[in-house]
């Protein structure tokens, strides 16, 4: 069914399919609406004067809740009470101080109609046109990985702003750190991942000499283009280091718990 006006036609599909179809049909002249996705920090309310609307509020596949075993997915617009129930989700995603810097960090990706297909773009990297509209996000649970996120309230004169580490790793046998992830998020503003940070961590043993010039690049990540990105550099220094010393607490936590007893001396006879 569409609703034709002098400048603007607007399309209410019944399917995914459906609207996949219009994208194709209509390709850089459509424009999505379909609500708010907190996850992602987007909005798609806004109806332009000339375009061709595609109204998908009413498709269930933008707000699935969450299905799957190894892999967790789930629509990009769903709400998230309704995600909070899932078994995986509840002990991570929202156990977390920031679901977006969770899922910055555990490699999940977005599937984006484009152009009447899907593709798919890690979540850290989300830049959409605005023919554009996300569907689902996707993570796999690695029960392996470890997890450690700070958040702290910065001010700025007047103004407070809340700033959000967080990171993810692995800890191999030699004691090694594998899959470094590192993600800070600045007033809600989707996550930004700390790359250099992660490779300088990537493939060593954490330690304190490690962990300083780790926090340093993590300060240093965070561009002071104005007044409160300046702030918030200022506080990434210390609270990497904050987050760096929870991280070493988990590491040796998981190496006493991998260490073999020690033998007990059998008693001597007489």
């Amino acid at each position: 069914m569409a609703l034709r006006q002098p400048e603007l036609s607007l399309f209410t599909p019944r399917t995914l399919r459906d609207a996949l179809g219009l994208s194709f049909t209509y390709r850089e002249e459509v424009r999505w609406l379909v609500g708010t996705s907190t996850l992602l920090g987007l909005e798609f309310t806004h109806v332009p004067r000339e375009a061709r609307i595609v109204d998908a509020r009413k498709l269930d596949d933008f707000r699935a809740h969450a299905f799957g075993d190894g892999k967790i997915r789930f629509g990009a617009f769903a709400d998230e009470p309704g995600l909070r129930s899932h078994p995986v989700l509840k002990e991570t995603v929202f156990a977390a101080a920031s679901a977006a810097v969770y899922l910055a960090v555990a490699d999940a990706t977005v599937d984006v109609i484009s152009l009447g297909r899907t593709r798919t773009t890690p979540i850290d990297m989300l830049v959409l046109a605005p023919h554009e509209a996300p569907v689902f996000i996707e993570f796999e649970h690695r029960a392996e990985d470890i997890y450690v996120q700070r958040r702290r309230a910065i001010r700025d004169g007047s103004a407070s702003h809340d700033l959000v580490l967080g990171a993810s790793f692995r800890l191999g046998g030699d004691y090694l750190l594998s899959r470094v992830r590192i993600a800070f998020s600045l007033d809600g503003a989707p996550p930004a991942r700390a790359r250099l940070a992660e490779h300088h961590l990537e493939g060593y043993r954490i330690s304190s000499d490690r962990t300083a010039n780790a926090a340093r690049l993590c300060a240093e990540a965070i561009e002071p283009s104005d007044a409160r990105r300046a702030a918030a550099a200022r506080s990434a220094l210390t609270l990497s280091l904050a987050l760096f010393r929870e991280a070493r607490h988990r590491c040796d936590e998981m190496n006493r718990a991998r260490r073999p007893d020690p033998p007990r001396r059998r008693k001597s006879r007489r």
